[in-house]
């Protein structure tokens, strides 16, 4: 077997650059932490370990199907605004996952009418004559919003949906 002398020649320049990578702490004088990519020459350093990167896996897509609306005591299929207002559609929401989902409806709900909360299609409230949830302590990720006005028989008249983003922060306190 032939070995070919250029992709032998790269591995071998590029070797000790890459076992050599690493991150390299020194502390001065002063007590000033420095982290560098190389181990000081004038002062001791010590090679500095990472915690392996947290992953969390995507929520799954689950799919839903609504019926047609029915006309509302004004004669007219559904409402004329029936929307998620709060969480804006797209919004990330940075507050340890507490936010409040809010519905705005025009004309008001009518009488019997009631409304029902899910997210990532678990029902979460409801049915319910307030047009707002509160969500505490929702995971990271990106989450599915719906909600739907209910007749007074429970046959769904409307839907509207809603995606939010939930970062969180993680904190970690330093190992002894």
């Amino acid at each position: 077997m032939k070995i070919k002398p250029l992709p032998l020649f790269l591995v071998l320049t590029f070797l000790p650059t890459l076992l050599s990578a690493g991150i390299y702490k020194t502390v001065d004088k002063h007590g000033n932490a420095a982290f560098t990519d190389k181990p000081s020459t004038n002062q001791p350093s010590e090679p500095v370990t990472l915690k392996p990167t947290t992953s969390l896996p995507s929520p799954p897509n689950i799919p839903y199907s609504h019926s047609a609306p029915e006309p509302t005591k004004h004669g007219k299929p559904g409402y004329n605004v029936f929307s998620i207002s709060t969480p804006a559609n797209n919004s990330t929401v940075r507050n340890n996952g507490n936010f409040t989902i809010k519905v705005s409806a025009q004309p008001n709900l009518n009488r019997g009418h009631r409304v029902r909360f899910f997210i990532d299609g678990q029902a979460v409230a409801g049915p319910q004559r307030a047009l707002s949830h509160k969500v505490e302590n929702m995971n990271r990720g990106t989450h599915l919003i719906r909600a739907e006005v209910l007749n007074h028989s429970g046959k769904v008249i409307q839907t509207t949906e809603s995606t939010v983003h939930v970062q969180r922060t993680i904190y970690r306190p330093p190992a002894p």
